[in-house]
């Protein structure tokens, strides 16, 4: 093992034990069955997902843009290194597709997650 392989090691575990004892299970209200819904006119609707592997820190991410006519415009994939948790990686996710909705000249977006954490996070105060 290399001194920054250990480094790495030592810092992921840190990680994991402050996470765990920073952050509190958050109640999220159960959701009916989602259906993929048309955006306003002239939106488009990104959807993203991650995957997270805890044996190695490691996962996934996703997006699929479409018109509001469900028209298929672009799609992102890439691997994520250094994870915490899944909420670390849904968050990434979110923000990479944020970035590559930029970069494909996507300014009129709705963000779509599967992650009810991840959204109750994101439209309420009770995430920092």
């Amino acid at each position: 093992m290399r001194c920054t392989d250990n480094i790495c090691y030592t810092i992921r575990q840190y990680l994991h034990e402050f996470s765990k004892s920073v952050m509190k299970p958050v109640q999220v209200p159960p959701q009916d069955k989602v259906t993929w819904k048309r955006p306003p006119p002239d939106v488009v609707k990104v959807n993203f997902d991650a995957s997270y592997h805890a044996d190695t820190g490691r996962g996934a991410w996703g997006c699929v843009a479409h018109t509001d006519q469900g028209e298929f415009l672009a799609a992102k994939a890439d691997t994520l290194e250094h994870l915490t948790g899944p909420l670390h990686a849904e968050a990434l996710a979110c923000v990479l597709t944020t970035e590559a909705s930029a970069e494909l000249g996507i300014h009129r977006v709705i963000l779509e997650s599967d992650s009810q954490v991840l959204v109750h996070a994101l439209n309420s105060g009770e995430y920092e």
